[in-house]
């Protein structure tokens, strides 16, 4: 997370140049340099805030198995309460088990969760957090959840794990949580793994039952919807 580095070594290369020899690196660079300078400058309150997180140790953990392979996550309870109580309802339900990766864009993201057509599972979506007070930046690790970009409110099952930072992504889709332990896990798939399991480690002393939409825009929890968990 030496975002200062990253884009002083950027900021050291010659655009000019690069754009008749390497025009690809170029596009690229141009892109990346001012995203690493933004992550200079919020990287501080970041690690402030993982700190003072750390030390209450109240947020939620879990970990998520690939391939046998463990990945421990934090969940932003504070930061996105709605989005984290329907994560965890539906890794309570056993949702994300056995189940393959959705897609792996290699150097950005692993997308997991996606819904089967066959699926005997209620249609709901979820409103969107990321307009809420104390978001957190689309970080090397973070959790997202994916959307339609043109419907703020169409979250459901998917959610992503980001494999290096996107802050331009910042205030558009739900950060709920971080990889404190395993990023390299994700760094290293290609697209054809495997979930084997998600559990929850550490949770608050409360029910985790998410208000979600229903098709016809009527807002509901989403325990009405799929019934009783497999753990209270």
């Amino acid at each position: 997370h030496d975002f200062q580095k990253a884009f002083e070594v950027m900021q050291g290369i010659d655009l000019e140049q690069l754009a008749t020899a390497r025009p690809g690196l170029h596009r690229r660079l141009k892109f990346l340099r001012p995203l690493r300078e933004q992550m200079a400058l919020r990287w501080p309150s970041e690690q402030n805030t993982r700190l003072q997180q750390a030390a209450a140790a109240t947020n939620p953990i879990a970990v998520m198995t690939i391939d046998g392979q463990e990945v421990f996550i934090e969940l932003f309870e504070d930061s996105a309460p709605n989005t984290v109580a329907a994560f965890i309802a539906m890794v309570d339900r056993g949702y994300y088990d056995d189940k393959p990766a959705t897609f792996v864009h290699v150097g950005f993201r692993s997308i997991f969760g996606e819904r089967a057509d066959d699926e005997p599972m209620p249609e709901w979506m979820l409103p969107g957090e990321f307009e809420l007070e104390g978001q957190r930046p689309h970080i090397s690790g973070a959790l997202a959840m994916l959307r339609n970009a043109a419907k703020p409110d169409s979250a459901d099952t998917r959610f992503y794990v980001l494999h290096f930072p996107a802050p331009h992504l910042d205030g558009h889709r739900t950060i709920f949580g971080r990889i404190y332990s395993g990023l390299d896990v994700l760094r290293d798939m290609r697209g054809d793994e495997q979930v084997d399991s998600i559990a929850i480690l550490r949770r608050r002393p409360h029910a985790y039952d998410a208000t979600v939409i229903t098709p016809d825009g009527e807002r509901v929890k989403l325990g009405s919807l799929l019934g009783p968990p497999q753990v209270e």
